[in-house]
């Protein structure tokens, strides 16, 4: 059996800007992970639609460790495959 290389998306955000933040909860990001990375974009650039959605980041991750930073401003007002 060939050993997959697994990949994996984190999209991350803040529900207050940072100079608001000032509890614990404040500054934990809410996250969620996905499999698949044209969701991830589109996941990512609608949060951007949303109020009280900050500091966005998307961040490939391979076979359990952080690669890279995506950045999201690339893939604005394109289709994403």
């Amino acid at each position: 059996m060939l050993n997959e290389e697994q990949l994996a998306w984190q999209i991350s955000h803040y529900t207050k800007p940072a100079h608001e933040r000032t509890s614990r909860d404040d500054y934990m990001p809410q996250m969620d992970f996905e499999s698949d990375f044209s969701y991830a974009i589109e996941k990512a650039l609608e949060l951007r639609t949303q109020n009280d959605v900050y500091d966005i980041r998307v961040v490939e991750w391979r076979d359990g460790e952080p690669e890279e930073d995506i950045d999201i401003n690339a893939y604005k007002g394109r289709q994403v495959t």
